[in-house]
Order: C-alpha cells, then structure tokens, then sequence
C-alpha cells in the first residue's frame, strides 16, 4: 500500500477558514506517511478577499465555474489527480489521531470502502449518527412516528440499536450506512460502481452511491480506530434561496429506492392521521441533571420530534449535571434540539428541547 498514490478531495463552499484548519490537520497526519499525496480543492463558491488564504493552502485548488454540488465537484477532483486511492472530504472535517493511519490499515485489510467515526468535537465526547437504516418498513415507520408516540419509541430503539451496533464496535465492521463526510476508495472500487448521481445536487449521492455498493457485495466498512470531528452543516448552512436541497434529494432518493406506488400509498396514509403534540419542556441550555439516573447512561441529541436520527453522548461518572461544549455550541446550527436519555436499564427519558435561532 505504500506505493501506492493518495487524493483528498476537499469540497470547499464559502467556508476558506473551516478548509484551512482542515487541511492542517490533515498535513499534520500526511507528514508522517511514507505515501505520495496530494490535496484538492474544489472550490464552488468562495468571496474575492478568500483568495489570499485558499492560494496559501498547500493545495491544488480548482475553482469551478458555478456550485457543482457534491457529487459533481468530486467528479472534478478525481478528473485532476491520477492518484490510486481517493478520500472525499467536507471542509469542516478534522481528522484526529492516527485517522489516515488507521484507515489505510483497513484498506491493507482489504477493506475497499472506508469511513471513519465521527465526533461532533474535537474531545470526542459526542458521536455524531451513521446514516439511518433505509427499507421500506424504516420509511414507513419514519413517517408513522410523526403520528404516534408509540410508533415513534419502537422506532428509536430500532434505530437506536443500530447506531450502537456501529458505536459499540472496537474493530472495524462492515456497513453501508458511512457518512460521506469522509468516505474513501480505491480509484478501481470508485470506477466499478461508478460516479455519484448527478441527480443529487447536495444530500444523499454517498446514500445511493452505497446502496449500488452493497448490490454488488462491495466490502465497505467503518473503521472505529479512526477518528475525525465533523462540525456538522457548515457548508450547506451557507446556501441561500430557494428550498433546502435536503428534502429534494431526499425526495428523489425515495422515489428511486421504493418506487413512485409505495412512498405515495405511505403519505396517503399519514395524511389521514394528526400530527403528534410536541410536549416537549424548553430549555434554556444544554444542561441535563443526570444525577437520579442510572449509569451508565446514553444522552440522545436529535433535531426531530421523532429523535432519530440522533448523535449520542455517553455519561458513565458520578457527574451531577452532563453540558454541552461550548466548542460544539459555537458551530451549532439553527434549529430545535430535543434531548432524551436512556438510562442504564435501559429506560428513556424525555428531557426537553432547545431552540438555537
């Protein structure tokens, strides 16, 4: 592996601070590499005053004529480098550690996609959700837990387990369910299942891309030695206009998984039932008093009634009160966060919400 050639790919979108600390934490790691490697940056959108800083980057930066998107900045990326292993990487990502080391080792393991764990911050203290699991019934039971609570529990703890199933392991497992804020290939894997769906502007191209991946019994897995903070949306929060590109990809994601019959039959149906109370007490901050509660216990932080997707914070001392960082609290993005805990017997808990605006 060693001769082998390496790309990080850096999708940069009016974010030329969050890149720089990016890529110096990534040269930090590269330092100490016997590999060949190279940094690019795909530039879809940045202020004249940036171009100082992006110059400076140790860095090929290729300035798009317009905002590309995801997928198709990457497929810029990959047009200009002829290196054998490409790392696709979201300019508020910060690898820690050993991350590069770690995630080479499993390709040495003969891994063929790879992604790291994600942490919200740097202490890792919070850990950011794989992606959610995407059947029919998980579609299904996702939009009948806005209708019920009841519904809405049972899906938590299915989903629930799933995200530990991932958060638990100490060894690298295979999945489908990486994020694509860090995601990593052999350039023959990313030619056997092909370019991201230009369908998908923003949101959901790693999603489908995956799925290709599992039909054709691709060995990708999660690497849990590996590490990066992920700081969540600060690319996307920069868009301005016209409706969020979350919920279009999202539409056609579910329209090409399921077919046109089945999401139609599945809003038919909730449309005939209320949408349920969101009780939830406000908070002020995000302060839990988790003293009563038996350890260990799992803090859940999801920005939907429903909780899930949901990043997870583990409490195993004797603390009186569990705060989230300030570090996280400075990058955090618009929206209601609603707190639950499950506690050591395995109990949840309803605790409140909070709204950054």
């Amino acid at each position: 592996m060693n001769h082998q050639r390496l790309a990080f790919i850096f999708i940069h979108y009016h974010t030329p601070q969050l890149l720089s600390h990016a890529i110096d934490a990534l040269t930090s790691q590269l330092d100490t590499l016997p590999h060949k490697a190279e940094i690019i940056v795909v530039d879809n959108g940045s202020h004249p005053q940036d171009a100082p800083l992006l110059a400076s980057l140790p860095a090929k930066v290729i300035t798009a004529s317009h905002n590309l998107g995801y997928g198709a900045g990457i497929a810029l990326g990959i047009e200009n480098t002829d290196a054998d292993i490409f790392f696709f990487m979201n300019p508020d990502i910060i690898v820690l550690d050993d991350c590069i080391s770690q995630l080479l080792t499993a390709f040495d393991d003969g891994a063929e996609v790879i992604a790291p764990m994600q942490f919200w911050d740097i202490a890792q203290t919070v850990t950011l959700p794989v992606l959610e699991k995407r059947s029919r019934l998980d579609y299904l039971l996702a939009n009948l837990s806005t209708r019920s609570h009841v519904v809405a529990r049972l899906t938590r703890r299915w989903q629930r387990n799933h995200q530990l199933h991932h958060w638990n392991a100490t060894q690298p497992i295979r999945s489908y369910a990486l994020a694509g804020g860090c995601l990593a290939m052999p350039r023959e894997i990313w030619q056997k299942v092909g370019i991201f769906d230009d369908k998908y502007w923003l949101y959901f191209e790693e999603t489908e891309w995956l799925e290709r991946a599992k039909a054709m019994n691709i060995d990708a897995r999660l690497v849990p030695q590996a590490h990066v903070c992920h700081l969540f949306n600060q690319s996307a929060r920069q868009l301005t206009g016209g409706s969020h590109p979350y919920q279009t990809s999202f539409d056609i994601f579910v329209t090409q998984m399921y077919g046109n019959w089945f999401p139609k039959s599945v809003k038919t149906i909730t449309n005939y039932l209320s949408l349920v109370d969101d009780n939830f007490e406000q908070l002020d901050e995000f302060a839990i008093s988790v003293k009563a509660f038996k350890k260990p216990l799992l803090i859940e932080i999801a920005l939907s009634l429903a909780g899930f997707p949901a990043a997870g914070v583990r409490v195993i001392d004797d603390r009186d009160v569990w705060h989230l960082s300030s570090e996280i609290l400075q990058y955090a993005t618009d929206g209601t966060y609603y707190l639950r805990v499950v506690d050591g017997n395995g109990q949840e808990h309803s605790i409140g919400k909070v709204i950054i605006s």
